[in-house]
């Protein structure tokens, strides 16, 4: 990842995964230059509350993943409360939710937080000739709901491939679970 020119690495802390379970790979990256901080869905209030509180201890930064429960657990305004109490600073913070936001959904509260937002074909059963337009008129629809760092992250499973995606807009990354190979990055390189 470092050679191919890769910035960041954000490791997966929920699914019963620990941080201290990724301790061979924080060393090894960071001993490469490469920043490594949690990331992990959240489910609810409390799950964002314990990825804030583990960022505060290894990393200073996260990403929050949290999808359709903007609609149903997790609120804007309490999720803003809690970043506002948090140790970790506001530009250190990531959120990360679908494509496409909620429209039933006011985000404002979180606004000034970047957003990525997942542009995962496969899942969302859509053509890849249709991803530019798509991964468009979602950062379109994403500024509309007020944010200004609008990023995406694109899905490198189930076949995926790096010619599907447009690169011009924006910060992006790459959704891979374990699915792109030591060998492959370069094919993804930013």
């Amino acid at each position: 990842m470092h050679a191919a020119g890769f910035l960041w690495l954000a490791l997966n802390v929920g699914d019963g995964i620990a941080w201290q379970d990724w301790r061979i790979v924080v060393d090894r990256a960071r001993g490469l230059g490469v920043d490594v901080f949690p990331w992990a869905r959240c489910y609810t209030l409390d799950d964002c509350s314990r990825l804030l509180d583990l960022a505060d201890d290894v990393a200073f930064r996260a990403i929050l993943n949290i999808e359709d429960e903007f609609q149903t657990a997790v609120d804007p305004n309490d999720l803003a409360a809690l970043l506002d109490d948090s140790e970790v600073r506001l530009d250190e913070i990531g959120l990360s939710s679908v494509a496409w936001l909620y429209n039933d959904v006011d985000f404002s509260p979180l606004s000034a937080y970047p957003m990525l937002l997942q542009l995962f074909p496969t899942d969302m059963r859509r053509d890849p000739a249709d991803l530019e337009q798509i991964q468009a008129d979602c950062v379109v629809h994403a500024r509309d709901k007020g944010f200004t760092y609008v990023g995406v992250t694109f899905q490198t499973y189930a076949g995926a491939r790096p010619e599907w995606y447009a690169y011009y807009e924006g910060a992006r990354s790459l959704y891979t679970g374990d699915d792109v190979g030591a060998g492959n990055w370069g094919a993804w390189s930013p």
